[in-house]
């Protein structure tokens, strides 16, 4: 059964993401998601730069400028998912 973090804070998801900077060879699906303004960039050394095994991976308002380099170790990758979320503040005039 896949392990999974729901609903967690922005300071538990930076601590999570500095785990995850080192080499995780047998990761095989991978989704990250955010609802922050302010999201946290996965940096160039997110995963050790190597993913293997890495089928699935999804970010939704997560940018990550080391996605390149992550691709090209990923050679099992079958989807790859991109999400923006918009938030509208639609105020009616009184």
């Amino acid at each position: 059964m896949p392990s999974q973090l729901w609903d967690i804070s922005s300071s538990l998801l930076e601590r999570v993401l500095g785990l995850l900077q080192q080499p995780f060879p047998a990761l095989t699906s991978l989704r990250l998601s955010s609802d922050d303004n302010e999201a946290l960039a996965l940096s160039d050394s997110f995963l050790g730069g190597s993913a293997p095994r890495l089928q699935y991976l999804e970010l939704n308002c997560i940018p990550f400028p080391g996605l390149p380099k992550l691709l090209l170790s990923a050679t099992g990758l079958v989807t790859l998912v991109f999400g923006i979320f918009l938030i509208l503040d639609i105020s009616h005039p009184k």
